[in-house]
Parts: C-alpha cells; sequence; structure tokens
C-alpha cells in the first residue's frame, strides 16, 4: 500500500512538471500561431490563438535576476520614478503639474541568453496618446540602456518565453500596429509586422483586425495602487 502511495505521489509530480513545462510552451507557441495568422490576413486564427493565451504571463527571467542585477534594475527604474513621478492622481487643474508619468516596467529576456531585459514605460497624460520604452540590459555589473526614449501608439508588451524577442500590440485612433521587439549588435530595435488588412488591404477584414482582435499574454506592468511595484527587485 505504500509503495502503492509513493508510486502515485510520483506520477501526480511528474504529471505537475510535465504540464508546467507545456504550459511556458504554449504560450510562445500560441505567440508564433498568432503571428503567423496576422501575417496572413487571417483574422479567425489570429483571434482563436489569442484566446487560448493567459490574460498575463511573466516570463521566466523576471524570477531569475541575481542581486546585482536587481539593484541595479531596481535604481534605474527609481530614477525615472525620481524625475516623472508614479503618482497618477495628479490634479489637472494644475497648469504647473508634471504631465509625463511612470507607468511601470516591464522584464523580457529579448536576446534570449536567459537574462532579463528591461523596459521603463513612461507615458505622457495630454500628448498624443503614445507609451514611450527605455530599454536596458545587464552588462559588466551594471543596466545598460540599449533603446533610448522609443516611442510607440499606446498599447502593450506581450510575454514571448523561451524565445528571443518580445511583442507589441497597439490600436490605436484608427492605426493597427504589431511589432517585434529585437536586440541587434547591442541595440533594441523594433520590427513592424504587417497583415494584408492594412495599407490599403481588404477595408472589412483591417475594422476586424482593429476593433475585434485582442492580444493577450500581457507582460506586467508592476504598478499597484496608482504606484509602481518594485518588489521584484527585493
Amino acid at each position: 500500500m505504500k509503495k502503492q502511495l509513493t508510486m502515485g505521489l510520483v506520477s501526480v509530480m511528474m504529471v505537475a512538471s510535465s504540464l508546467s513545462g507545456v504550459q511556458a510552451k504554449s504560450t510562445t507557441q500560441l505567440m508564433d500561431a498568432f503571428v503567423a495568422a496576422y501575417k496572413k490576413g487571417d483574422y479567425k486564427k489570429a483571434k482563436a490563438a489569442s484566446n487560448k493565451m493567459k490574460k498575463v504571463v511573466e516570463e521566466p527571467c523576471a524570477y531569475k535576476m541575481s542581486k546585482p542585477m536587481k539593484k541595479a534594475y531596481k535604481a534605474v527604474v527609481q530614477n525615472y520614478i525620481k524625475r516623472y513621478s508614479d503618482d497618477w492622481n495628479y490634479d489637472r487643474n494644475d497648469n504647473n503639474s508634471q504631465t509625463t508619468r511612470v507607468d511601470g516596467y516591464a522584464l523580457s529576456d529579448v536576446d534570449g541568453d536567459g537574462k532579463a531585459e528591461l523596459f521603463v514605460v513612461t507615458m505622457d497624460l495630454f500628448a498624443r496618446p503614445s507609451t514611450v520604452y527605455n530599454v536596458y540590459t545587464f552588462k559588466n555589473n551594471k543596466a545598460v540602456r540599449i533603446g533610448k526614449n522609443m516611442e510607440m501608439l499606446d498599447g502593450s508588451l506581450h510575454a514571448y518565453p523561451n524565445k528571443k524577442g518580445v511583442y507589441f500590440f497597439a490600436q490605436d485612433h484608427g492605426v493597427l500596429q504589431l511589432s517585434k521587439g529585437v536586440i541587434k549588435k547591442g541595440r533594441f530595435k523594433w520590427q513592424t509586422i504587417k497583415s494584408p488588412a492594412e495599407d490599403g488591404g481588404n477595408p472589412k477584414l483591417y475594422d476586424l483586425f482593429m476593433h475585434e482582435l485582442s492580444l493577450y499574454a500581457y507582460l506586467p506592468g508592476h504598478f499597484k495602487k496608482n504606484h509602481v511595484d518594485l518588489s521584484l527587485f527585493k
């Protein structure tokens, strides 16, 4: 009886471990399916792939930061907060109020080396709706900026676990945007991904992509109760 229980426990643990591995792969596989369908203009397949994703996915690299990396990245985020503030309870009637705010940060292994790159997110409340990213990597025991003031539409970052790259998706003012972030020659760059629905393509298809297509697997912004949450760097 004891042997049977032990074997049963081992089986359960093996299944749980297997499911964990499948789950980590499934986000990447579903993202690949989404992007492939998007490129072909296949709205149904793109939507189906997104709907199967988890809403929020933290990449494994976020939990594997060394103490020096945590310290360096935390200092970077704190410097942005000091400069812009992360308090969104501002006075709209105060003309002297700083309208740019830190809107959190995200962590993604963009170059596939198992280590996290840091995305500091800022947003201007009164300018054309846009999201600005400053991107950092950890090199020689310090945070090094590899992407400076990169302005995108008002969109979001999406996880791509265990593969190179990170995705950005936005639907803003009638413009649809899907981009992949990569690191080349030590610099972070966005590569725009087009669909046949864009640039004068099928208007009905574009309308579907623009108004009804969403992309899940959001990278957490680590923003809670109107302030940036730095607890991941403890």
